[in-house]
């Protein structure tokens, strides 16, 4: 697996020309199949930053993409925890 829940993600590929797209990883869903095209065995469910509506004009916030597909952005976490032990002094 290239990802886990939580993780963000940048899409390496796609059959519609959104690679490069960030999303946030939500939970790992198994089987999925594409647009009646593809299948994968290993698909995560995503959360992506742009809408997306298909022919009926239904909204989809999250998308299933492949596991493949996927890569991690890696750096600072999700959440900043650090805290300052010194107080800055100004000066003036």
């Amino acid at each position: 697996m290239n990802v886990k829940p939580g993780d963000l993600a940048i899409q390496i590929n796609s059959t519609r020309g959104l690679e490069g797209r960030i999303c946030k990883v939500i939970r790992y869903i198994g089987f999925c199949m594409y647009d009646n095209l593809s299948c994968d065995y290993d698909a995560w469910e995503c959360e992506i930053q742009s809408p997306q509506f298909n022919i009926f004009g239904v909204r989809f916030d999250a998308v299933p993409i492949s596991d493949s597909w996927l890569r991690p952005i890696s750096g600072l976490p999700d959440t900043d925890n650090v805290e300052d032990k010194k107080p800055i002094k100004e000066v003036a």
